[in-house]
This record gives structure tokens, sequence and C-alpha cells, in this order.
């Protein structure tokens, strides 16, 4: 995986375990914080689908190769091509 320190992260205090992905964040937090009325719901069911199929559709529009970045979606360089990954590390 390229994601490193720089991608927020949350420590658990139950298990000291470090999370950093931010959809696996997101379903934690609402499993964690469901009996809780006063929180809305971050990840509603009804739409589950929706936004899994909305990431697939991004994800082909993109050129394959592209490097994700965790402050945009794909890196490209000056001249608007992408920016391979073997180019950026």
């Amino acid at each position: 995986s390229w994601y490193s320190g720089n991608t927020p992260q949350i420590q658990w205090r139950d298990s000291g375990k470090f999370q950093s992905e931010s959809m696996d964040l997101v379903r934690e937090i609402n499993k964690k914080f469901a009996g809780d009325k006063s929180i809305t719901d971050l990840y509603p069911k009804r739409i589950e689908s929706e936004v899994i199929n909305k990431v697939r559709a991004f994800d082909n529009i993109f050129p394959s190769r592209t490097r994700p970045s965790s402050r945009a979606a794909f890196l490209f360089r000056y001249d608007g091509e992408p920016l391979w990954k073997n180019e950026f590390e």
C-alpha cells in the first residue's frame, strides 16, 4: 500500500490498532456509534450500492496505472497527463 503517515488515522482505544483507509473509518465509526441517535448515520445502508457504483464509475474514468492520492483523486503532471505511480515514488 502506498498510504503512509500522511493519511489521517485513528487509533482505536479498545484495540490500540491504527486505521487510516477513509471508507473503512467511516464504516467503523458508524458501527461504534450506531446506537447513539444524536449522531447522523455516515454510511446509510439505503445508499451503499449507490456509493459503490459511483466509486466504480469514477475508477473507470481515469486511466489505468494512475496513482490515487489522499489529497486528490489522482495526481497529474504539469502538462495535464496522469502521474504514474513509478514516477511519483
